[in-house]
């Protein structure tokens, strides 16, 4: 079948940080005709997506972001939850704050304990390497070099509080981490981050940048995925509001929901899959009655501590006008500059009373909130 067919082998739906691996890999195949859909633009053109500073542009703002909020939550007084998500090709890895760390190991093992076996990490370790393309830099030797996505180290820190913060952790009793991808991360170190030369990598611009030519493999943009289509209960369709119409788009084989944790629990039910009383009152014609779909979202409570410093350590001279727009471009064209990181530089991984592993993850912010 022809790159123009309106017949896929596999659809793939959201070109997050799973929906662009999962393109890449399978075109890999020139036996498959795969169909890459995302809701966003592709951002091709848009140098904040770039620009690793720009961040915290991005995550306010609307035209890259779904703007997702939970509803008021017990724990919290009532208060509801920002929970920002990337709407462009590369999903929430175009607008997050590139801080690249694998998580915890024995958090893997759990999940294969609690049923997933291909989930240990054993299993799934390979893997991390084979993605990664370090930087080299380093004592590290937890990382692949040979993989689609740049990994980078720092280095000249953004402030002096950076280094102080680290110290003061050793310096009150904590251990020092030489590396937060290591099989044992704990204590007080440095993150790395998925920058290239300076630039922002997603899994847009590394997986899926050396797929776009392949004729096996098309990508759209600014498609919006409604509801699967089912032939009793096989998935055999979506369909999709594009250009101001709806679409019907087939499916021989496979079709892959990767919209998030957000996004793909509201495509299935909306296709009828979920809890069946939610369903039947919203009109929606049941397939599976799953009352689990869209339910036991759980996110780690984030808490920011702020803190007066001198305005030399921090980015408040980046506040001028003139200084801001030397630094983007100089970010931009050159991939120089201090507009190259976002200034989450240093962190630790430590653990809270009784805890038989780390629990508490922070992040030193160094920027200017006047």
């Amino acid at each position: 079948m022809g790159k123009g067919s309106k017949v896929w082998s596999h659809i793939i739906v959201g070109a997050g940080a799973a929906g662009c691996v999962l393109a890449a890999r399978l075109s890999e195949d020139p036996k498959t005709n795969v169909l890459l859909i995302e809701a966003g633009g592709s951002g091709r053109f848009d140098p904040t997506l770039k620009v690793p500073m720009m961040t915290g542009m991005l995550l306010g703002g609307q035209r890259h972001v779904w703007q997702y909020a939970t509803g008021p939550e017990t724990g919290l007084l009532g208060r509801k939850v920002e929970l920002p998500r990337g709407r462009v090709l590369g999903g929430s890895t175009a607008i997050n704050g590139m801080v690249y760390v694998r998580g915890l190991p024995q958090d893997y093992d759990n999940w294969a304990q609690l049923g997933l076996p291909e989930w240990a990490w054993d299993k799934v370790y390979p893997y991390f390497l084979k993605s990664e393309a370090f930087d080299g830099s380093g004592p590290e030797n937890h990382h692949g070099f040979h993989g689609p996505m740049k990994v980078s180290r720092r280095g000249k820190n953004v402030s002096p509080l950076v280094n102080a913060f680290v110290e003061a952790g050793i310096s009150a009793g904590f251990p020092h981490c030489q590396d937060f991808n290591s099989p044992n991360p704990e204590g007080f170190g440095y993150y790395h981050f998925t920058i290239r030369e300076g630039q922002r990598e997603s899994t847009a611009t590394s997986f899926l940048s050396g797929a776009f030519s392949r004729p096996n493999l098309k990508v759209l943009t600014n498609t919006e995925v409604l509801r699967v289509i089912f032939d009793g209960v096989r998935a055999s369709a979506i369909e999709v509001f594009r250009r101001g119409k709806i679409e019907t788009l087939r499916s021989e084989k496979c079709i892959v929901l990767s919209g998030g944790a957000i996004g793909s629990p509201a495509i299935l039910m909306r296709s009828g899959i979920g809890d069946a009383d939610d369903l039947s009152k919203l009109g929606i014609k049941l397939i599976v009655n799953l009352p689990a779909v869209g339910q036991n979202l759980h996110d780690h409570v984030l808490i920011r501590v702020s803190h007066y410093a001198a305005e030399d350590a921090t980015l408040h001279r980046l506040t001028r006008v003139d200084r801001a727009a030397t630094a983007f471009m100089q970010a931009w064209f050159l991939g120089k500059g201090p507009m190259t990181v976002f200034p989450l530089e240093s962190g630790a991984y430590i653990r809270g009373p009784g805890a038989g592993s780390p629990n508490i993850h922070t992040k030193s912010f160094f920027a200017s909130l006047k």
